[in-house]
Order: structure tokens, then sequence, then C-alpha cells
């Protein structure tokens, strides 16, 4: 992640399911945009990768910053968890409150 004013984000969805990979990625982009956060999202779906990163049974995960998140198996992550994380992952420099972002 580069610091600066706006903290630029490197997020992977590994997922199977095509579906649900399209409706994390459409959350994740809603999310950066309310966050007023920029990044770029891509999505990894070959059952090889997924099993040898031992993720098949726990997509869907996301990778952001090198660290994988999951919440429950086979169930779309939402926007509220998505915020949730991103502005835990986020270190926001000294001229932005965090408060500001969650009450938003």
């Amino acid at each position: 992640m580069v610091m600066g004013k706006t903290p630029f984000l490197s997020i992977t969805i590994w997922d199977n399911n095509a579906a649900r990979m399209a409706e994390i990625d459409h959350n994740i982009h809603l999310v950066l945009r309310e966050l007023k956060l920029k990044g770029i999202v891509n999505s990894i779906s070959e059952p090889p990768l997924l099993a040898r990163e031992n993720l098949l049974n726990r997509v869907p995960v996301l990778e952001i910053e090198e660290k994988y998140w999951s919440l429950k198996a086979n169930t779309v992550i939402g926007q509220t968890e998505i915020k949730n994380l991103l502005i835990k992952i986020v270190s926001f420099d000294s001229s932005r409150d965090v408060k500001e972002v969650i009450k938003a």
C-alpha cells in the first residue's frame, strides 16, 4: 500500500464461483468509492491455485496487501463486511478522521 493522501490497495478475490465473484467485486468497488480509496481488484478462480493456497474450503477469500481474509465459506462478502475490513486495514493520514469515514 502506498501511503499518501489516498491509499492505493491491491485486492484479489479468490473464489471458484463466477457469480459470487462478480457480486463481491461490485461490493468492493462500491466501498472503495464510498471510502474514497483507490485500488485494483483482481480475481483468481483456478482450482489448482486455490488448492495450492489451501483456500478451496474457505472461498470466497479476499487477499488484501498480501494477507488473506475470509468470513463464511460459500457466502457473498457484503458491503458492510468489506467496509469494516478496509477501515481496519487502511491507515488514514492525520488529515482524515476514521470516525468521519465510519459515520458516512
